[in-house]
């Protein structure tokens, strides 16, 4: 049913979670599964916005948001240039996202993160990493092989299969990068912390 949230929004929120009453990010927000599921849990006392760079993603993160009574405030943005004031999250979250972006833009936008997180702010990123294991190693051989060798080193996936995303995100100004897990052997669940 389109109104059940997925697997993997359930599965960020048992990751990390947000508290009661806080002010929280969803960027990249698609069809608005997570920015629901962030609105139920920071309640009536919380704050969920969410950014996509489709008008149609936004449009439909707030119908999803309507039908289930969640309170969702929508925008059309780019993590490049997000529209808020500095020091106005506590969490920050995207999923699956990051990947599109080339590597200049990734800095930029984890820069931006950086300014609209509050002191001691997280930001959870969802996407591909280094792949682990044997089988996801076999599976996605191809993958990295065109990536490495016939793809450009500016190319937007490269980054994440060498396992640079951690990095990228400390140098951009987060003091911590814990790895929270991994699922099907090339999805990484980073938590940078201010």
């Amino acid at each position: 049913e389109l109104n059940t949230p997925t697997r993997r929004a359930r599965e960020v929120l048992r990751r990390a979670p947000p508290s009661p009453g806080e002010r929280v990010l969803d960027i990249g927000c698609g069809t608005g599964e997570l920015a629901v599921l962030l609105s139920e849990a920071v309640g009536d006392e919380g704050w969920t916005d969410t950014v996509d760079v489709e008008a149609k993603a936004v449009q439909a993160a707030s119908r999803r948001a309507a039908r289930r009574g969640a309170v969702v405030h929508s925008h059309v943005a780019s993590i490049e240039r997000l529209p808020f004031e500095d020091d106005t999250f506590d969490r920050v979250y995207a999923t699956m996202v990051v990947h599109h972006l080339e590597p200049e833009a990734k800095s930029v936008g984890f820069g931006e993160v950086v300014r609209v997180l509050k002191p001691g702010g997280s930001f959870l990123v969802v996407d591909f990493g280094r792949p682990s294991g044997f089988l996801a190693r076999v599976l996605f051989f191809p993958l990295y092989v065109l990536e490495r060798y016939r793809f450009s080193s500016g190319s937007a996936l490269g980054p994440h299969l060498r396992g640079e995303i951690p990095a990228l995100l400390k140098e951009t100004g987060f003091s911590e990068v814990r790895l929270l897990g991994h699922s099907f052997g090339i999805i990484d669940y980073l938590l940078a912390t201010l």
